[in-house]
C-alpha cells in the first residue's frame, strides 16, 4: 500500500460508492423481475405514473455509475504505476 499515498481513502470511496451502485443495480434487477412477472411495479413503490424510470433506465444508470468507476480506478492506476493488491501473490 506505499505506492498510492491515499489508497486506503480510495478504497472506503470506491467500496461506499459501489454499495450505491449495487443498490441501484439491484433495484433494476428487482423492477425487471416485477415487470416479467407483469406485477405493475410503479403502483407498489407509489412512484409517480407519468415520470418514473422502467428497469432498463435504472439498469443503465448504474452500468454508467460503473463506468464511471472503472474509469476512476484505472486513472488512479495509471497514474501511480501498479495497483495496491490486498492478497500477495
Amino acid at each position: 500500500m506505499d505506492s498510492i499515498p491515499q489508497a486506503s481513502y480510495l478504497l472506503q470511496v470506491w467500496g461506499g460508492f459501489s454499495l450505491v451502485v449495487l443498490f441501484l443495480m439491484l433495484f433494476g434487477i428487482n423492477c425487471w423481475v416485477y415487470v416479467k412477472t407483469k406485477i405493475h411495479y410503479t403502483f407498489i413503490f407509489e412512484f409517480d405514473t407519468k415520470h418514473h424510470l422502467d428497469h432498463r433506465q435504472y439498469m443503465e444508470v448504474s452500468s454508467r455509475l460503473i463506468d464511471m468507476t472503472e474509469i476512476s480506478v484505472a486513472c488512479v492506476v495509471g497514474t501511480f504505476g501498479k495497483f495496491i493488491f490486498l492478497v500477495d501473490f
